[in-house]
């Protein structure tokens, strides 16, 4: 009688047997095929790959910093666009009217005029020269002694002082002009002007003196109105 340690199924069945070791190592085998991709996967795949960018504070702080700047630059940008009256129509009459005057007439070799027109509030740059007419004389005693007016070779600038604006004073060689309808400085090739003073007095109790070097033709000009002569 075959003892169970000797039958068929311990043969099979019995960890000591060779087929069951071959068996085992076979499993472990399998096994360890079956483990080994996994230990050896690629953790790069499980990585975020950042791009370098601004935070929301950084951002935040860069905006800050442009509405400061942008506030802070708002008045001087509505004072630009927005002049007082004083000041642009000085800009305008030195920028516009005196020194184009005064290079017209050195450039072209001919007399220059600027044209004042009191009641207008209007300046304008004319190629025509003449003595300037005392206000109470006759045109025709200036056509019998040969003075004419020419319109000159072309219109020149223009400008309108603005309404807020008075002409307290409008005086050439040592005449008072301000109530006349046409005033006329003249600028000479030379680089002489005749005499004049002009001052203006704005609604917002603003003042200036605006006055002509006769040897040089060049324009000075007085804010206080205590320094006025």
């Amino acid at each position: 009688m075959n003892s169970p340690l000797n039958s068929p199924e311990s043969k099979v069945h019995s960890p000591k047997s060779p087929a069951a070791a071959g068996a085992g190592s076979r499993i472990t085998n399998h096994a360890s095929r079956i483990t080994l991709p996994i230990g050896t996967l690629d953790f790069r795949l499980w990585t975020l790959d950042f791009t370098p960018a601004f935070t929301l504070i950084e951002v935040m702080i860069v905006v800050a910093i442009m509405g400061i700047i942008m506030t802070t630059s708002i008045p001087l940008v509505y004072q630009t666009l927005h002049r007082p009256p004083m000041v642009q129509a000085v800009t305008d009459l030195n920028e516009k009217i005196f020194d184009q005057a005064r290079q017209q007439a050195i450039f072209r070799g001919s007399p220059v005029e600027v044209v004042f027109h009191p009641h207008d509030m209007t300046v304008e740059v004319s190629g025509a020269a003449a003595a300037p007419q005392r206000p109470d004389a006759d045109p025709a005693e200036y056509v019998e002694k040969g003075i004419v007016r020419s319109p000159g070779s072309g219109a020149g600038s223009s400008i309108k002082l603005s309404n807020h604006l008075l002409i307290e004073m409008l005086d050439i060689n040592l005449t008072e002009w301000k109530d006349t309808d046409v005033a006329r400085v003249r600028f000479f090739p030379n680089g002489t002007c005749d005499e004049m003073t002009l001052i203006l007095h704005s609604d917002d109790g603003r003042w200036c003196k605006i006055s002509t070097e006769v040897t040089t033709a060049l324009i000075s000009y007085e804010w206080d109105p205590t320094k006025f002569k």
